[in-house]
């Protein structure tokens, strides 16, 4: 039986779960339908995987958080936390992915920088974001096995069919290290075009005040 607090919580968290496979579902179903009229442009795929991906993890934390409340001897056991583990790599990563790609795509579009390398960048914004796809091809490709290489020797030291807590921490930490190095890669990338953004907007802004003469708008 849930308490009043965990009841609150539980539906706070459906409501917004909801909203937002809404508000991706909407994003997606209208880039899907201009796909088909017409041509599929760059940010048109950006937006719309990034909308899937984040439908596909809203998806699976909503079906972790009822089965850890309803079922926890499913949710607590080795099988089920290994494929889940593997579901989370896939789709999380995925839709860091497409986020860094976003931030990019729109760093690419509005900066102004006049170095030849930023023009150059410019100019292949295609190949770039392709080359980010490969990429996170390559990242799953070479966690993928680790990961499973991990649960592997794992289930060679227990023949139980529960999930055993008693993992050190150094154990512990490689394991969520393996799970999230693509998350940090694609984060720590993402965050560079932002912070060159900022810096071309305030170059911009600086060289309009300074060259405004009255008062303008």
């Amino acid at each position: 039986m849930l308490s009043v607090v965990e009841g609150i919580f539980l539906s706070v968290a459906i409501i917004e779960s909801i909203l937002g496979v809404l508000g991706n579902g909407f994003i997606a179903l209208v880039y899907c339908i201009d796909c088909v009229r017409n041509k599929l442009t760059i940010l048109g795929f950006i937006l719309t995987g990034l909308a899937i991906s984040r439908i596909c993890l809203i998806g699976m934390i909503i079906i972790q958080g009822l089965m850890h409340i309803l079922s926890p001897d499913i949710y607590y056991s080795i099988n089920h936390f290994e494929y889940s583990s593997y579901m989370w790599l896939i789709i999380n990563q995925s839709s860091v992915c497409f986020a860094s790609s976003l931030s990019i795509f729109y760093f690419l579009k509005i900066a102004n920088f006049p170095h030849y390398i930023f023009l150059w960048l410019k100019m292949r914004i295609g190949r770039i974001l392709l080359l980010l796809m490969g990429f996170l091809l390559i990242l799953l490709l070479i966690i993928l096995p680790q990961v499973m290489k991990y649960f592997n020797d794992n289930k060679m030291k227990s023949r139980n069919t529960t999930w055993l807590f008693n993992m050190h921490k150094n154990e512990l930490f490689i394991q969520n290290l393996w799970l999230n190095v693509g998350v940090i890669f694609f984060f720590t990338l993402s965050l560079i075009p932002c912070f060159l953004l900022i810096i071309s907007l305030w170059r911009h802004n600086r060289k309009m005040q300074l060259n405004s003469t009255g008062f303008r708008d």
